[in-house]
């Protein structure tokens, strides 16, 4: 996967999760639920770190576990099918 397509899906998921933000999603800190973050804007902050300081500075293997890790949560929140996500990790040119 080229720099240009992790960051387009960085891109994608982060507006995806603007969105798709919602009042109950369980907070990141299951005891402290008045800590404020969601596991949503969370992985927004993820995609906006990896897009913004892990693929300028070269660390693509570490944006590629946290791609991995947002792609995986959002799985399991339903937002998107195992076949959605494998789709959009494809390159540009193997679609259609």
């Amino acid at each position: 996967m080229t720099a240009e397509k992790l960051r387009s899906l960085f891109d994608f998921y982060s507006a995806h999760l603007e969105r798709s933000s919602r009042d109950g999603c369980p907070p990141i800190h299951r005891d402290d639920p008045q800590s404020g973050g969601t596991m949503r804007n969370h992985l927004r902050w993820m995609c906006e770190e990896a897009r913004n300081n892990l693929i300028p500075a070269g660390r693509v293997e570490k944006a590629m576990r946290w791609l991995g890790f947002v792609q995986g949560v959002l799985f399991c929140f339903n937002d998107f099918t195992i076949d959605q996500l494998k789709d959009h990790s494809r390159p540009d040119e193997d679609k259609s």
